[in-house]
């Protein structure tokens, strides 16, 4: 009888533990994808800044100095495929956009901001892994832009393209205005 006792409890262990084996696995899948799929932790996030300065050049010219700053303060790696800088002259108002630059005058459709004349542009374009930043590490970029010293103030527009979404061209932006 002893040995059919210690069999029972046995086969009676052996249930348990399968149970809090699947249990664990249910709950390790459960929080699996709560973390990495509810929460689209594979997606990498990012906060884009600017920095403009800007001297008076001999030649006539305004340089401007700008830095702009890539944080990665999402959890997983951050990759950008391009990159795109535009600067454009906001005042003094150019003739193409007085129309549309007056109070209560509206926009073309489908555009959410006036298309100031465009300066200059700059285009970077990397390979798949060639411009990469950790989760919680920064990168910067440096551009250096000449405009013409009429201009009194610009617009600084930053696109970086992330490599996760290329296809659907879903990237970070940010625009600033800089008074010179």
């Amino acid at each position: 009888m002893s040995s059919w006792l210690n069999s029972n409890y046995s086969d009676v262990a052996k249930a348990i533990e399968a149970i809090a084996t699947t249990l664990a696995l249910g709950l390790g899948g459960l929080w699996t994808w709560l973390l990495f799929v509810r929460h689209r932790q594979r997606y990498p996030r990012a906060k884009v800044s600017h920095e403009v300065q800007h001297r008076r050049l001999v030649s006539g010219g305004i340089l401007l100095h700008i830095t702009v700053t890539l944080e990665n303060n999402g959890d997983v790696l951050l990759g950008a495929v391009g990159y795109l800088l535009r600067v454009q002259q906001v005042l003094p108002l150019h003739d193409k956009v007085k129309p549309v630059a007056q109070p209560n005058s509206t926009l073309p459709t489908n555009r959410t901001e006036i298309p100031w004349p465009s300066l200059a542009e700059r285009r970077i374009a990397w390979a798949r892994g060639q411009f990469e930043i950790e989760p919680g590490e920064t990168d910067r970029i440096y551009c250096d832009v000449v405009v013409p010293d009429h201009i009194e103030t610009v617009e600084v527009y930053s696109y970086f393209d992330n490599a996760a979404k290329h296809k659907r061209r879903v990237g970070w932006t940010i625009t600033t205005l800089h008074d010179l």
